[in-house]
């Protein structure tokens, strides 16, 4: 689709579908980075959305719910997201 640069599928909030195959799916149609966004709180879902080819991931409320490995400290936390296997920061 001209102009669009990538997409962010919120995978895990669809209640029938499977988000890894929906997640596998889009990223092998997809001609830009798929970013997957909404409930991911698990070090198994996050090493099983690396796995699918994502671009990446977000992790916005589970945060603040305290609901990652490491809770309940918000620091603690980013640091067991970031040191999770296939898990990968892209930033500066």
């Amino acid at each position: 689709m001209n102009g669009v640069f990538g997409l962010d599928l919120l995978a895990y909030r669809h209640p029938k579908e499977d988000p890894l195959e929906v997640t596998r799916a889009v990223v092998a149609a997809a001609s830009g980075p798929v970013i997957v966004a909404g409930s991911i709180v698990t070090a198994e879902q996050i090493r099983d959305v690396a796995a699918t080819g994502a671009w990446g991931f977000t992790i916005g409320g589970a945060i603040f719910e305290g609901r990652l490995p490491g809770a309940p400290d918000l620091a603690a936390q980013i640091t067991a997201v970031l040191n999770m296997e296939g898990a990968e920061f892209i930033g500066g």
